[in-house]
């Protein structure tokens, strides 16, 4: 496979008896401190420039969309890697796809290009970061993930490859996000040319970020809080109706017993772990997943979210 996962050890997972409810602050990361649970938007830390995922779609780097320090019993790839940075395809624009960039990308092997303009994908094949895993949704949109030492965690922002001007990818402009910065690129997707105070202050995405995002690569804080009142936390999430015959003891929210509960209050939650709450089929994850809405990070699931497993490191979305 030519962007295959990392060759490791199945990981070695314990049940978590703690779920953790994510929250997006209006301030930037306190980094360096306690406090600092990882940001939205902005840049990732502690990879070098030749390691910024490449879309093999298009063939600029991928958007940053977070960097999350996971909770110790969410860990699933061993206490050394304790961070994840997200990436993904452009998420409010349908470029191009760049058949030499797919293809070179798509190689099983990694050969010095005789083309000088795929160097820079040459570089990265090379160079790939050890802990990166890529994943494809339903229509063909690329996602990524890395896991991340401490050391990572807290070193320097990177920032991304320059390719602008690189003619192999002349039929789409560069990504918004590249000049923009991804708050700023899905706050005006979202919102639209709106001015007027009293209209944006009636927009959700206005009151998410307090004001417009400026534009640059601004990262916005995550807030970490542990999950009270969820009984099924360290249950892997079933569907009540597609696998009715694995539930198990979880409580699917939208069956007889998850009503009665009132499991419905957790909904629309950035969470890790717990109850899940896709906008169509619950996947078949382990407990050890995170579920995140649009604004964690500026994606794109036509009003809906997204859950990735972080034992298999499977990632799926659904529109709402």
């Amino acid at each position: 496979m030519p962007l295959a996962p990392p060759t490791l050890a199945p990981p070695t997972l314990t049940t978590p008896t703690l779920g953790y409810d994510l929250t997006l602050l209006k301030t930037e990361p306190p980094r360096g401190t306690e406090h600092d649970h990882g940001w939205c938007y902005g840049l990732p830390p502690g990879i070098r420039t030749e390691q910024w995922p490449l879309s093999p779609h298009d063939g600029f780097p991928m958007q940053h969309c977070f960097t999350l320090r996971i909770p110790v019993q969410y860990r699933t790839r061993g206490d050394a890697y304790v961070a994840l940075a997200m990436f993904a395809d452009q998420q409010y624009d349908e470029p191009d796809e760049i058949d030499a960039v797919a293809q070179y990308l798509a190689a099983e092997t990694i050969e010095r290009p005789a083309d000088r303009h795929l160097l820079p994908y040459f570089a990265y094949r090379q160079n790939r970061h050890p802990m990166e895993f890529r994943m494809k949704d339903i229509i063909d949109h690329n996602f990524a993930a890395i896991w991340l030492t401490d050391a990572e965690f807290m070193g320097p922002l990177c920032r991304p490859l320059e390719l602008t001007g690189n003619p192999l990818l002349e039929a789409n402009a560069p990504p918004r996000w590249l000049e923009k910065g991804a708050a700023r690129t899905a706050f005006d997707a979202q919102v639209g040319r709106t001015t007027s105070v009293d209209e944006l202050e009636k927009r959700y995405w206005y009151r998410l970020f307090g004001r417009v995002p400026e534009t640059g690569h601004h990262a916005y804080g995550i807030a970490l809080a542990p999950r009270d009142g969820d009984p099924n936390v360290g249950k892997p999430p079933r569907d009540h109706l597609l696998h009715k015959g694995a539930l198990g003891d979880y409580i699917a929210p939208y069956g007889e017993d998850g009503k009665a509960r009132g499991l419905e209050r957790l909904h629309g939650r950035n969470h890790l772990g717990g109850t899940m709450f896709p906008n169509q089929w619950t996947p078949k994850y382990s407990a050890t997943y995170l579920e995140i809405e649009e604004h964690f990070g500026g994606f794109n699931f036509g009003g809906g979210n997204g859950q990735l497993d972080l034992a298999s490191m499977e990632f799926d979305w659904a529109c709402g």
